[in-house]
């Protein structure tokens, strides 16, 4: 499973910033994962397992949308962990950016 937690920002070398922006970054980063993720996965799949899989997802059911991943997407694991480690470089690249739009405390 993915943490994306405060020590996981600080790994990238995004220190410094208070609970609430930590909070706010963490959140647009996940966000973010998410879409690129099923941006990838969704180039292999068809319109009907997309609209399986919409339905799984729109219910709530976590278990079933893993099982489902599972199943129809094996490697998605792997496109998982491919994409955080882009989204960790572009993080690490504009670290200075970030650090310098956080509010001093």
């Amino acid at each position: 499973m993915i943490q994306l937690d405060e020590k996981w920002l600080s790994q990238q070398g995004i220190t410094g910033l208070s609970t609430d922006d930590a909070q706010s970054l963490l959140q647009h980063l996940y966000s973010e994962l998410e879409l690129r993720v099923g941006m990838r996965l969704s180039e292999n799949l068809t319109d009907a397992q997309l609209a399986e899989f919409e339905e799984i997802t729109n219910r709530g059911d976590e278990e079933a949308a893993f099982t489902w991943l599972e199943t129809n997407c094996p490697d998605y694991k792997e496109v998982v962990q491919q994409e955080l480690e882009k989204l960790a470089t572009e993080l690490r690249a504009n670290k200075d950016k970030i650090l310098g739009a956080a509010p001093a405390e």
